[in-house]
Parts: structure tokens; sequence; C-alpha cells
């Protein structure tokens, strides 16, 4: 659910971007991840269900909107940044709850996660367009009853 519903939201603002999870026919998620691969779109919104068995070489980011629940899945999760001794980033959406899953995964990867601070002035000159691009988002869900 979350996984579409971020793609709704790209879609939204403009941003090209295709979502491969479990609720897609297997035709759907074969397209999706054939034109991410090939470059048409440069974001895929996954579930989990892209963090293993799936061949994709290139990938420079992987952002956790959610933090996974297990240090080990935080780990095939983002391995797909670091093939072939190439370097990425990750990052991870973090909330108070989060903290000490955080420092699980924290010490299964061996290495503390550096925080980043928002600047206040960059995300308040676009968060009206955010606010509609969520709330037209989640219409869609409604809509299409996910």
């Amino acid at each position: 659910r979350t996984c579409q519903y971020l793609d709704f939201v790209l879609q939204e603002l403009g941003r090209p971007a295709v979502s491969l999870h479990s609720h897609k026919a297997q035709s759907q998620r074969l397209s999706a991840l054939h034109r991410f691969k090939s470059g048409q779109v440069p974001v895929l919104i996954a579930t989990d269900v892209a963090s293993r068995g799936l061949d994709i070489q290139t990938v420079d980011l992987v952002i956790n909107y959610d933090i996974p629940r297990f240090p080990r899945d935080y780990i095939h999760r983002v391995g797909r940044t670091a093939r072939a001794t190439r370097g990425g980033l990750s990052i991870c959406f973090v909330t108070q709850r989060d903290i000490c899953l955080l420092h699980e995964i924290e010490d299964d990867v061996g290495n503390r996660f550096s925080a980043y601070e928002c600047d206040d002035k960059e995300v308040t000159k676009d968060i009206t367009k955010v606010f509609k691009a969520r709330r037209l988002a989640n219409m869609r869900m409604a809509d299409e009853g996910h």
C-alpha cells in the first residue's frame, strides 16, 4: 500500500517513477523493472520483493521510506548500491519509534549512520505542492481500491 501511494505521490509531483510490489500483476512488475533497468524511469519504488533475487546492476541510491524490521533486511535492500566494489548511498527516514531498530542495524553492519538535518526553508518552499500531491494520491488510492 505504501509503495503504491509513494508512486502516486511522485506522479502527482511530476517525478517519473515506477513501483514494484506484490499487488501488481507479474506482467506489470516485469514492465516496471524493465523501464527502471533500461533507464526510461529513474526511480523504482519497491517493497522487499525487490531486495532479493533481482538482478539490478546500477543502483546508486536506496531510500528506506520505512526502515526494515530486521537488520538483515536492511543489508539486502542496500546491497544493491555496492555491487562490484562500487559505492552507493542509503538514506533511511527514521522516527523516534525507529531509534532502537536503527541501533540494531548499525550494530549489525558495524557502522554508525550520520544524521541529516533538513533546512526548514527548503522544506517549506515545496510543502504546499507535496500536501496537494499527497491529497490527490490518497484520493487515487481510494478510487482504485488500494
